[in-house]
């Protein structure tokens, strides 16, 4: 599902238009957005872009040290993990959390569309975790 590509070109006069004018799109009627592979690249292309990447510098530091440490025992890694994602701004948690629930259905459905979550997280973490911040 997230692993093809869609029509660029649509993608890119759906993303136009987006930017300009959100409500404009009407998603029920527009056939550029009949094709799910080009939704899908549109939510790759909007997590890519933003300006800051919904889990932060800071807190990805934090998660990797969590995550590289052998002596915590599972049950205080989740615990450490929930006060590490709350460090994060309002708007990137909230962010955070709509889109790991929509990932999580969509792994749900994975014996139809093949998106596991182990392909999930070849296909989103990169986005998703600290990279060089764009400059604004």
């Amino acid at each position: 599902l997230y692993r093809i590509p869609g029509n660029n070109d649509d993608m890119l006069i759906v993303k136009a238009l987006l930017d300009k004018q959100m409500k404009s799109v009407d998603v029920q009627t527009d056939s550029r957005l009949s094709d799910i592979y080009t939704i899908t690249s549109l939510i790759k292309l909007f997590i890519r872009e933003l300006p800051l990447p919904l889990i932060t510098p800071e807190v990805h530091s934090e998660l990797s040290e969590l995550a590289t440490n052998s002596s915590l025992p599972d049950h205080q890694k989740v615990s450490l993990t929930r006060k590490a994602l709350r460090n994060l701004s309002d708007v990137h948690f909230d962010t955070l959390e709509f889109f790991v629930r929509h990932l999580h259905r969509v792994a749900q459905y994975s014996d139809v569309n093949m998106m596991t979550a182990d392909n999930l997280a070849l296909v989103f973490a990169p986005t998703l975790v600290s990279r060089d911040v764009k400059e604004t």
